[in-house]
């Protein structure tokens, strides 16, 4: 049985040493901050469809149906965007994977695996924990400070956080710490900017928000530009690595 310990501990650490090397170069960094905008572009009409009765939705979204008229366009939205997550997805792995192979693994060696992040029980149940803590506790402070718990932006705002303060943690990886920090803190100033939108009139612009689901788009492109700026600088820190050939 303790033979049997080891060896599952050895490989628990084999794996999160492979995870680690995977992503230390920043280049998930940046696939992650394209996926977070094109989510933060799929949320805006959505949220602001369900909050407000007189949002109406762009061309070519828009039925001449009386009946749910608003199901059908979410339902066509939802198939819209899955198509493009799914083609950005299959095609950021393609790419990251050639970068890395042309780029870093003459610099740190070549590192392979599998699409799907390893997930460990702990792993998966420390995060939701941490998730669940910090929504609730962001949801009082949105809503003492402002006009409502906003929802939707808050699960949007802390669901980053919690993910790198874990990811940082199990994978010993130290840029995470700051950046769930940075973004943490640059989402609630955003959000503190906000204004709260007319139930019956609708949002006005970008930043007037409904007081019960918030705006999710706003955290989402701050985490964005967050990963963004994470991902250029660790990459920019293995290009300075001298090359295998030299």
């Amino acid at each position: 049985m303790t033979s049997l310990t080891s060896q599952s501990d050895l490989l628990t650490k084999q794996v999160r040493r492979t995870v680690r090397a995977w992503w230390s170069d920043g280049l998930w960094d940046l696939a992650a901050a394209g996926f977070l905008a094109i989510t933060a572009v799929w949320l805006y009409p959505l949220i602001r469809a369900v909050a407000f009765p007189s949002w109406t939705w762009a061309w070519p979204f828009t039925t001449q149906e009386t009946i749910n008229p608003l199901q059908t366009e979410i339902a066509a939205w939802a198939v819209a965007t899955l198509l493009i997550w799914a083609g950005y997805v299959y095609l950021t792995f393609r790419l990251v994977s050639w970068l890395k192979r042309r780029f870093v693994a003459p610099r740190l060696g070549d590192v392979r695996f599998n699409f799907m992040l390893p997930i460990e029980n702990r792993t998966a149940a420390a995060y939701v924990a941490l998730y669940l803590l910090s929504s609730f506790l962001v949801m009082l402070l949105l809503a003492w400070l402002k006009d409502g718990p906003r929802l939707a932006t808050a699960f949007c705002l802390v669901a980053p956080a919690s993910l790198f303060v874990v990811l940082g943690k199990i994978y010993t990886l130290p840029r995470y710490y700051w950046v769930a920090g940075v973004g943490l803190v640059l989402s609630l100033l955003v959000e503190f900017l906000t204004t709260t939108a007319v139930y019956l009139q609708g949002p006005t612009n970008f930043m007037n928000v409904s007081p019960i689901l918030g705006n999710p788009s706003l955290p989402l492109l701050v985490w964005a530009g967050v990963l963004l700026v994470s991902g250029l600088l660790a990459f920019y820190q293995i290009m300075r690595l001298p090359h295998a050939s030299e």
